[in-house]
């Protein structure tokens, strides 16, 4: 049976011309259309960062820009105004992995990682040595269910980038996930040498740690 991602692979090859043929029917945003949502949006008007990023967008249209815009929208939790951006910055450039990779983000944590897998895929093809791309398809795989494929991408986020402590990580959260707390306590503690601020992983840290106690002390007890 064929690897599921390569059947993935072959899936996002076999869609990709169609996929950016609709994301060139996306126009890039007029300058009126700009105007009006830094003039009528309450949140554009509370968030100096948003006004300069749509301004931005306004005076120089391309993909960095749309990016950035995309950024403060997702800074303040407005994803569906920060995918509409993204999809903006790929209809300017169809090989934007930068845009694909975060767009495949705002799908993943939107809680539609069905959705986010073409674009994870596309990331990696049009970014093969980005140790971030590997990692985020890498966790969308894991959100689907496919832990073998997810171990798989995350080592090729290390291979690519060995000081990619969120990598790691996600190493330390599968092993946790499969009842390894050995393994999870090794691998967060790796995370955290390279990023001591690293949140999740002194959270991962701290639970393989607690499982570690509670089997010594169950083995003590028999």
């Amino acid at each position: 049976t064929q690897p599921l991602y390569e059947r993935a692979v072959e899936a996002t090859e076999s869609s990709r011309a169609s996929s950016l043929a609709l994301a060139k029917h996306c126009a890039p945003a007029s300058p009126r259309a700009v105007h009006l949502l830094i003039a009528s949006e309450r949140v554009e008007d509370t968030s100096e960062a948003l006004r300069r990023a749509l301004r931005d967008v306004l005076s120089d249209p391309r993909p960095a820009t749309h990016r950035n815009a995309a950024a403060q929208y997702l800074r303040l939790r407005i994803p569906d105004a920060a995918a509409d951006h993204l999809s903006r910055a790929i209809a300017y450039d169809s090989r934007d992995a930068a845009s694909y990779e975060l767009r495949a983000r705002v799908s993943r944590d939107w809680g539609l990682p069905a959705d986010a897998l073409g674009d994870a895929y596309r990331a990696v093809y049009f970014a093969p040595f980005s140790a971030s791309a590997q990692n985020t398809l890498g966790t969308i795989l894991y959100r689907l269910g496919h832990r073998a494929e997810a171990l798989a991408r995350y080592h090729a986020s290390l291979a690519r980038d060995p000081a990619a402590a969120y990598a790691l990580n996600n190493l330390c959260a599968l092993a946790l996930d499969t009842a390894d707390p050995y393994r999870a306590t090794v691998t967060c503690r790796a995370a955290l040498a390279l990023d001591p601020t690293l949140a999740p992983a002194q959270r991962n840290l701290a639970t393989a740690e607690a499982l570690l106690t509670d089997e010594g002390a169950s083995n003590e007890r028999h």
